[in-house]
């Protein structure tokens, strides 16, 4: 299915993910299974079909939350706040972005808190509250340092510099970022 979404065959990819699923299921592989429903949802997410993603991503989370799968728990809870916000839902996002970022902390998954910060940034940029999306987004530039995320670091500091280009009105910090 990967590879099929990569050469954009969503039909292909979504049908193999399924009969993966299945027969992870059939074969009492959980892991696996659930695995592939958060590949699915990778893929529907992309291709903007938002609400067949968060199908797939509660399948899978049930799934994890079955077996004590804490680690894949965080990420499931990470993209359910990334569609939450698409859908301009921000509370609920806001709540499933907290929750793997607590989680993320009480692991020691650097990677995990990040995502969760820099998707927490957003929807504190979208409601308004800028003070608090600047705050938690400059607090996620040094974790990007130490697990080495450029691409999370470029998000942030993008995002930073628009916030203090519309908001703060602070050009120069706005070009520092």
């Amino acid at each position: 299915g990967i590879v099929q979404d990569v050469f954009n065959q969503l039909d292909t990819a979504q049908d193999n993910l399924r009969e993966a699923a299945r027969i992870y299921h059939q074969t009492g592989n959980q892991s696996y299974e659930a695995k592939c429903q958060f590949q699915l949802a990778n893929i529907l997410a992309k291709h903007r079909q938002r609400s067949e993603a968060r199908q797939a991503l509660e399948q899978c989370l049930a799934i994890f939350q079955a077996i004590n799968d804490k680690l894949n728990c965080v990420d499931v809870y990470g993209l359910l706040g990334i569609l939450d916000t698409f859908d301009g839902e921000y509370e609920a996002g806001r709540d499933n972005l907290l929750r793997s970022l607590q989680m993320s902390r009480e692991m020691g998954y650097r990677s995990g808190e990040i995502y969760a910060i820099s998707g927490l940034g957003t929807i504190y940029d979208e409601c308004g509250q800028i003070g608090e999306a600047i705050r938690i987004m400059v607090e996620a530039l040094p974790i990007c340092q130490v697990t080495g995320d450029q691409r999370v670091k470029a998000i942030l500091h993008s995002h930073l510099s628009s916030i203090y280009a519309r908001y703060v009105g602070d050009f120069a910090a706005a070009q520092k970022q």
